[in-house]
């Protein structure tokens, strides 16, 4: 399978202080990766990301190279911005000799 579909990654640069003295969270500008592809969820029905149920907004399929931090962003064309949520999942060490990738679960960035 071949990643073919762009999306955007922020990583989180740490935080910074705003003119008024309150310290803000900062990513860096948005960077083109390449995925397999992804899909935002139903709100009806939100995903569960692990045992700590971490709702789940959208989920991305990428290459085992795609390596997003926990603070990190992921921007999807149409759908904005979403913040990395919980671990990435790897699927890439089964008994076979495919690596199929790993997954990114994202919550939609407020505020």
């Amino acid at each position: 399978m071949r990643a073919a579909r762009p999306i955007g990654h922020e990583v989180y640069s740490g935080t910074t202080t705003d003119p008024r003295g309150n310290d803000v969270e900062t990513w860096a500008d948005p960077v083109e990766v390449l995925v397999f592809g992804w899909y935002t969820g139903n709100p009806s029905e939100p995903g569960v990301a692990g045992h700590e149920r971490t709702d789940v907004d959208a989920v991305v399929l990428a290459p085992t190279t795609f390596r997003p931090g926990p603070n990190d962003r992921v921007v999807l064309p149409g759908f904005g911005a979403f913040d990395v949520t919980g671990p990435v999942e790897d699927f890439a060490h089964g008994p076979f000799d495919y690596e199929p990738g790993v997954q990114v679960n994202l919550r939609r960035t407020t505020g």
